[in-house]
């Protein structure tokens, strides 16, 4: 299970507020589904409550700018395990970097709330998806690895 996921697992169908009645997909096992949807409507809600993206208190500013910085930190420390290079002979380590750095650059002067939050939602769900994708590669080979040496001969 990805670690996005363990996050927002539900014990109960009623771990809703009671405002809010869930969707056909929680039955489903999609919590993280839920758990966009349900920030987006947020963020549109607000943000059409709020016309002027200046209105936004501090405390809304800090906290999109705190988990845009956790997203790129995460990005940072994950291009450490990509260490070996292209045909083209740069590390992939650099290019996830790069990339990451002009996604950010590109969203940096994003006003709309909504669009802020789902920047950051799909960022982080690619970035569990690339994780463990190459969590489940690195392991193959290890078990791979390990059956060859296990076998006589070898």
């Amino acid at each position: 299970m990805p670690p996005i996921r363990r996050l927002f697992e539900r014990k109960s169908p009623n771990t809703y507020p009671d405002d809010h009645v869930p969707s056909h997909r929680a039955h489903s096992g999609g919590e993280a589904e839920d758990f966009i949807e349900r920030s987006l409507d947020q963020a549109s809600q607000e943000g059409a409550r709020k016309k002027d993206p200046k209105e936004r208190s501090p405390i809304e500013v800090l906290t999109t700018r705190r988990e845009a910085l956790s997203l790129y930190r995460a990005v940072w420390r994950a291009s450490f395990l990509f260490v070996w290079k292209n045909e083209k002979g740069e590390e992939w380590r650099d290019i996830i970097r790069e990339s990451a750095r002009k996604e950010f650059e590109a969203a940096r002067h994003e006003k709309d709330p909504e669009m802020i939050t789902r920047l950051l939602v799909t960022g982080r769900d690619y970035l569990d998806q690339a994780m463990e994708k190459f969590m489940t590669k690195r392991q193959s080979i290890i078990d791979g690895d390990s059956e060859n040496s296990s076998e006589p001969g070898r």
